[in-house]
């Protein structure tokens, strides 16, 4: 009498062995994985905020700023702006030429039709784009002239970043500091609802040895008394 098996046998077929032998394997039975296991986990990138989409399926997908986005979407139609002129300065079919110059026209639409980022959207981009520690500055001086709001924030080194690490957006009411990768870190400050009008394109900053100065503008020559808004309504209740 034939003893039983213990488990189950399962047979591979002979061809797949590439030998005349039979091949026996144990079946090892699956066990079925509960909900959610064996899903990827994907973290948010280094040096980014930990503002996750959540998909259908539990899935996080770190969310890419709006601003980033319509960035790329009008450099990629740029690209290929500059590719219809490169192919049409080739071209030597009538038919050809008409039908890149068509192209070229509906480029060129589409592009001027694409929203310009706000100020505030490219901040944002670029501030999600770093990597290391951010601190918030909180110390600064300021003072005036007839023509500028001129304020002060000093940084141990700065003199020393290249040009384009240190990166001011105005808008009329607001300033955005931004100074990336100073000593293995980067350092923002912002200012809302300044207390008067100023002139974006007048305005500008200047790299000082262990200084950065913002120069705001003034729309009209006239004295103020604070920065902000918030700093004149404080005044006022005291």
């Amino acid at each position: 009498m034939s003893r039983p098996m213990s488990r189950p046998m399962s047979l591979l077929p002979l061809s797949a062995l590439g030998t005349g032998k039979l091949h026996i394997s144990p079946h090892v039975p699956r066990t079925p994985q509960r909900p959610g296991e064996g899903r990827l986990h994907v973290p948010p990138p280094e040096g980014r905020s930990g503002r996750c989409l959540v998909t259908s399926r539990g899935r996080k997908v770190p969310e890419v700023p709006a601003g980033a986005v319509m960035a790329a979407a009008r450099e990629e139609l740029q690209k290929d702006l500059e590719e219809v002129k490169e192919l049409l300065t080739k071209a030597t079919r009538k038919r050809v030429h008409d039908v890149l110059l068509a192209e070229k026209h509906k480029l060129e639409i589409e592009i001027k039709n694409q929203p310009l980022p706000k100020p505030k959207d490219v901040a944002e981009q670029e501030k999600s784009s770093l990597g290391g520690y951010t601190v918030k500055i909180n110390n600064y001086g300021w003072d005036q002239s007839d023509k500028f709001v001129k304020i002060y924030i000093s940084l141990n080194g700065v003199q020393k970043l290249p040009a384009e690490n240190v990166q001011v957006n105005f808008t009329e009411r607001s300033f955005d500091l931004l100074v990336k990768n100073l000593n293995g870190k980067n350092y923002t400050m912002t200012f809302n609802n300044l207390l008067k009008p100023i002139s974006v394109e007048g305005s500008s900053r200047k790299i000082k040895t262990d200084t950065v100065l913002v120069m705001c503008k003034k729309k009209r020559e006239e004295k103020w008394d604070c920065l902000t808004q918030v700093e004149k309504e404080s005044k006022e209740k005291e």
